[in-house]
């Protein structure tokens, strides 16, 4: 069977995108929003109102650092129309480097065809597809950082990692792919190390690190009357403190009878993670979903996926997963291996993805 040309690649990610355009603004013309501080523009829903608000006043609010640059910049030096050509091409990118780098992990053409064609059914289309959300531009990023990696290609990887860091903070464990290929793969093949794996590592905590230095500096400077009690911290960082105070993230704060709905509806994307990366590190996925090539993915999102489920909002793993290829490989082997199971992930995919988008149109949760 030969591999998908990148023409039908691209057509098929632009119509998924447009699919995704024509349901939301369907739904944004003809049913009232729950909360109108979006308007009946299908945009701006949930965190993008903070994203739209940073990059046309700044960091006004204390609240607003919980954002990091990346996206707040390109919205305020890229005009709206501009801005969404460029997610455009950025969501073909993406689609075209999945392809790419699945094809040199698992190693199958049809594996890479299916994969990526199981992305363009990702569990949060809206903010993958439609709003000016950090989820394209860190999955692009990421994808990237992780094909050079693949490729033993250890600078152009961290400037991808790090670039993905001004996007969202959790770009700080993808340093751990270089890790594994400089320090892990070397020590268990009897090779040498590459001892110069920190410089490649330590650059991708730059981005956070300055974004936190900022906040430092503003709120508590020796010329502040009274600087915050965050500034006394061991590690003063404004980002941690805003996520704790503001919404509510630690652990098992998100552990309530009133978030089972998030758990529940978050359950299939953590399930798939879980079962996949149990038959993997178990040896019983099958081939080519065995090799090792596969494993620093599978720990990735493994780790990933833990801190989320008992330290953060749980159903944002919805809108970060699109940032984890391992998820679509995951579908691949359910359709290979469990096609009643796989049939039923693909199911649920459309379904959840559909209603996900109404949701998001009429501005109801999740976000």
């Amino acid at each position: 069977m030969h591999s998908l040309s990148n023409y039908r690649l691209v057509a098929l990610t632009l119509c998924a995108r447009l699919g995704v355009l024509l349901l939301a603004t369907v739904c944004a013309a003809y049913l009232e929003p729950f909360d109108s501080s979006g308007g009946h523009d299908a945009w701006i829903r949930w965190d993008a109102i903070h994203f739209a608000h940073v990059a046309k006043d700044g960091y006004t609010f204390e609240h607003d650092w919980a954002f990091l640059s990346g996206l707040h910049f390109l919205l305020r030096h890229i005009p709206r129309p501009l801005f969404y050509i460029m997610c455009t091409l950025m969501d073909v990118a993406t689609t075209l480097t999945l392809h790419d780098l699945t094809l040199e992990v698992l190693g199958v053409a049809r594996l890479a065809d299916l994969a990526t064609a199981l992305s363009l059914l990702p569990s949060s289309p809206a903010t993958f597809r439609l709003a000016p959300y950090n989820e394209p531009f860190f999955a692009f990023l990421a994808y990237s950082g992780m094909l050079y990696c693949q490729r033993k290609q250890f600078l152009p990887a961290a400037i991808f990692f790090t670039l993905a860091g001004f996007f969202r903070s959790n770009n700080i464990l993808l340093g751990g792919f270089i890790m594994w290929s400089m320090l892990v793969v070397p020590f268990f093949c009897g090779t040498p190390l590459q001892f110069s794996a920190p410089f490649f590592v330590l650059p991708i905590f730059l981005p956070f690190i300055g974004h936190n230095a900022i906040a430092y500096m503003r709120f508590c400077s020796s010329g502040q009357d009274l600087p915050p009690a965050w500034c006394s911290n061991t590690i003063p960082s404004i980002y941690t403190y805003v996520q704790g105070a503001y919404w509510n993230v630690g652990f098992l704060n998100y552990f309530s009878p009133e978030q089972i709905p998030n758990f529940l509806i978050s359950a299939p994307v953590i399930a798939l993670i879980y079962a996949f990366g149990t038959a993997h590190i178990r040896r019983t996925a099958g081939p080519p979903f065995e090799r090792h090539q596969v494993t620093p993915h599978v720990l990735h999102s493994v780790v990933f996926t833990t801190t989320l489920v008992f330290s953060a909002h749980t159903q944002i793993i919805l809108r970060v997963a699109s940032s984890m290829p391992v998820i679509y490989w995951a579908a691949a082997w359910l359709l290979v291996y469990h096609p009643t199971w796989g049939k039923a992930w693909v199911l649920w995919s459309v379904i959840w993805g559909c209603i996900s988008i109404v949701l998001w149109a009429t501005f109801l949760p999740p976000a």
